[in-house]
């Protein structure tokens, strides 16, 4: 999500804070969720200027920018565009994928058996358990969250932004009988 928009929830500030920091010590490769092909691709200029760059992609401020870049015309433009990223043939042992955002979307179905077929090491952050939790604000959101939950299980290690954010988790890994897998807590690197 922080490559498709100017919005600047804490999941993508953290997201950018990330990818800037990693990107100063290591080669990374960010990679973009196309959702109507179902497959990874390339960023192009403008999702990764959305990436570093957020506020310089607009020239003031817009109404509803988490729809910029999430509308179905876009996405189907990108994936006529941008180049197809096979994780499956490309990723190798010396690789790390790295997933630090929510996907509630196909992948929470695809991504398990790739992050148990995949030499590379793998990592997701965990934000927060609030679908599951606040169900009297969000709803019931159980049926799209819980398979996210439990994929996250698959991972080599989930990074969770704080001790409740852990314990959260581990709780519905128990409750759902998923399995677990390491955890680690480590505070948001974003700047406020």
């Amino acid at each position: 999500n922080a490559c498709r928009s100017s919005q600047t929830t804490g999941m993508q500030r953290m997201t950018r804070k990330v990818f800037e920091e990693l990107d100063r010590r290591a080669s990374v490769h960010p990679i973009c969720w196309n959702s109507i092909g179902q497959f990874y691709t390339d960023l192009g200029e403008r999702e990764l200027r959305f990436l570093t760059n957020p506020f310089e992609v607009h020239g003031g401020p817009m109404a509803r920018p988490e729809w910029r870049g999430h509308d179905p015309f876009s996405e189907f433009f990108r994936r006529l565009i941008r180049r197809r990223i096979h994780v499956d043939r490309q990723i190798t042992a010396d690789d790390v994928f790295i997933v630090p955002d929510i996907y509630r979307d196909t992948r929470r179905h695809g991504i398990p058996e790739f992050v148990r077929r995949t030499p590379a090491q793998t990592v997701a952050i965990f934000h927060d358990a609030t679908d599951l939790t606040l169900t009297h604000v969000y709803g019931d959101r159980e049926k799209k969250s819980r398979p996210y939950v439990e994929s996250l299980a698959s991972f080599d290690l989930v990074v969770c932004v704080s001790e409740e954010a852990r314990n959260d988790l581990v709780r519905f890994w128990k409750y759902y009988g998923s399995g677990s897998t390491e955890t680690r807590v480590e505070l948001w690197p974003g700047e406020l």
